[in-house]
This record gives structure tokens, C-alpha cells and sequence, in this order.
């Protein structure tokens, strides 16, 4: 699931925004600062070009169609009202976890799927590149969740701070840091570095790792 740490942020964020909208006068400059406040929460969570952000943005069209300036605000307003009680709401059952997690493995088992297709075709090459930047993706993706800064980090580094979480169990650890070589020699070009066992090994890997921490 989400990091708790990382969670508590999102609620408190959620019920600041919650309280401007309650206390005081409608007027433009908040729910305008509302909207774009919800709109980050949004985007950070589902994602931005999710569902949620298209619903929002509808919201504000609706709106648009009253006349009076104060029932535009007040049904603008109404609309980041809900979405924000939404969200904390599935904050609290631990649904955003599910939602963007299911999202994130359908695309890197894409990745894979697609690896598997160009090793079993015989190019080894183009199988390692696709199923190192689905490993890369995936390990990062669960550092963040932990609450780790991944921006600019090698794959080694996140590897690291994930064992550092004791994220691997047994010879996970070890096995992980062992597909290192391998993605360094196909991001690098290295062709010549690149066998076809290791490649079918990474993509053992992942097919599992995927299934339990990713759907």
C-alpha cells in the first residue's frame, strides 16, 4: 500500500482544502485556488490523464453554463466538495493503492509481455532493453511507495534503499542486484554483453514479481 507516511500527507492536504472550502465567503480566488489544489491531489494519485482529472474539468464546464458569478462558484465548489470527500475516503479504505498500482502493472507487463515475444523471435537485444526498463519501472515505483526519493538515482541505488526496507525476502536481494549487469549492457549498447539465458532470467523474474506486488 501506500507509504502511511506518505498517505497522512494526502489526508491532510485533502481536509485542508475540505476546511477553505467551509469557512468564509465563496469568492473566485478560492475555489480557484481549491480547484488547482484538488487538481494536484488528482494528478498525483490517479494519475493526469485519469478519469478524475476529466471529471473535475467537467465539473468546471458545468459550471461555466451559470450565468450568475456566484452560482458558477457555488457549483464548482460543490463539485471539488465531493471530489475531495472521495478521495479521503478512499484514502482511508486504502483504494489508491489498488487504482494506481493496477494501472502501473498493466503497462510494465506490457513491457514484458512484449520481451518475452522479441526473445522468443530471436532478438535477445531488444528483449533485454524492454524487460530492464520494465524492472527499473517497477523497482522504483515500489521505492516510492515506501516514501524513497528516486529522481536521478541508478538502478542500483534504488535496489539499495529497497533492501535497506527489507523489501526483498531470501535470495530476492541478491538475485535482483544480479540483473544489474544486464541493464547496464542494454541501455548501454553493449550488445555483445547480452546472453539470452540472462535475458530469460529477468523475465522470470518479473512475470512473478509483477503478479504479487503489481495487480
Amino acid at each position: 500500500m501506500i507509504n502511511s507516511e506518505i498517505t497522512e500527507r494526502y489526508r491532510k492536504r485533502v481536509d485542508e482544502l475540505l476546511n477553505k472550502l467551509k469557512v468564509g465567503q465563496v469568492n473566485r480566488a478560492k475555489i480557484d485556488g481549491c480547484f488547482l489544489g484538488t487538481l494536484t491531489i488528482i494528478q498525483s494519485l490517479y494519475g493526469e490523464n485519469s478519469l478524475q482529472v476529466k471529471v473535475l474539468f467537467e465539473a468546471k464546464e458545468t459550471s461555466n453554463a451559470y450565468h450568475h458569478i456566484l452560482e458558477k462558484l457555488n457549483s464548482l465548489g460543490g463539485s471539488i466538495n465531493g471530489t475531495l470527500i472521495n478521495i479521503r475516503e478512499e484514502l482511508d479504505a486504502d483504494l489508491i493503492r489498488s487504482i494506481s498500482t493496477e494501472a502501473a502493472g498493466l503497462v510494465i507487463g506490457d513491457l514484458v509481455a512484449l520481451a518475452k515475444e522479441e526473445l522468443k523471435a530471436g532478438y535477445s537485444s531488444v528483449a533485454a532493453v524492454l524487460a530492464s526498463a520494465a524492472l527499473e519501472d517497477a523497482l522504483k515505483r515500489k521505492a516510492e511507495e515506501l516514501g524513497g526519493n528516486v529522481e536521478n538515482k541508478t538502478l542500483s541505488s534504488v535496489i539499495n534503499l529497497l533492501k535497506s526496507e527489507s523489501f526483498f525476502k531470501g535470495a530476492q536481494g541478491p538475485i535482483v542486484s544480479s540483473f544489474i549487469k544486464l541493464r547496464n549492457a542494454a541501455m548501454h549498447a553493449d550488445w555483445d554483453k547480452i546472453q539470452d539465458s540472462d535475458v530469460s532470467s529477468l523475465i522470470g523474474f518479473l512475470e512473478p514479481f509483477l503478479l504479487k506486488h503489481f495487480s
